[in-house]
């Protein structure tokens, strides 16, 4: 990336359940994912980029990065560019897949490298996000980290740990691991 544009990186943070149904997702964000939403629609300008990581649909009609680019659409100045790219179809996307996937999406559009850029994440979620982002070699200068609450809609069920913090950073310690074992054999393999 050449010029003054900043680059934005979003980690998905989950959609509202659906009242009737609640494994399964509705079009909205999680509260937890609106708040870090609102950090980024506050933080950018004219010309920036936002690069929506590629998430989950939990059943719902859209996924959690197309939930965000509609949420983000009213909420952000002219001129920033919303990066949301196809998800793809199959099994659940955890936060090395997000990344493995916005890579491959900008290495694809001619994007990548990325250059320096501000993940933007809930703060339980950091050291896992920020590790998975380094290791695919995204160049993140600043962490901007956010702990929504607990809105008036409920996560969907999938999700539930993000309503109680302990439960939240329990699940993101013992999630460390496996994703980092994941992350060796997708370098094993790629060989």
């Amino acid at each position: 990336m050449t010029g003054t544009r900043r680059v934005h990186v979003v980690v998905p943070e989950g959609l509202e359940a659906d009242p009737d149904h609640p494994n399964r997702a509705t079009d909205q964000p999680s509260s937890y994912y609106r708040a870090v939403l609102d950090s980024v629609a506050s933080a950018v300008s004219g010309g920036d980029r936002v690069m929506l990581a590629p998430a989950n649909s939990f059943g719902g009609p859209i996924s959690e990065h197309q939930a965000g680019k509609r949420y983000l659409g009213s909420r952000i100045p002219d001129g920033v560019q919303i990066e949301c790219p196809e998800v793809r179809a199959g099994s659940y996307l955890d936060t090395l897949d997000n990344a493995v996937e916005l890579r491959n999406h900008l290495e694809g559009i001619g994007w990548w490298p990325l250059g320096p850029c501000t993940l933007y994440c809930n703060s339980p979620h950091r050291v896992r996000a920020v590790l998975m982002f380094k290791l695919l070699g995204f160049n993140i200068r600043d962490v901007k980290t956010i702990r929504g609450q607990r809105g008036s809609s409920s996560i969907v069920k999938r999700l539930w740990f993000y309503d109680y913090l302990l439960f939240h950073y329990l699940y993101e310690a013992a999630a460390v691991p496996y994703d980092l074992l994941r992350f060796v054999h997708l370098k094993v393999t790629r060989k």
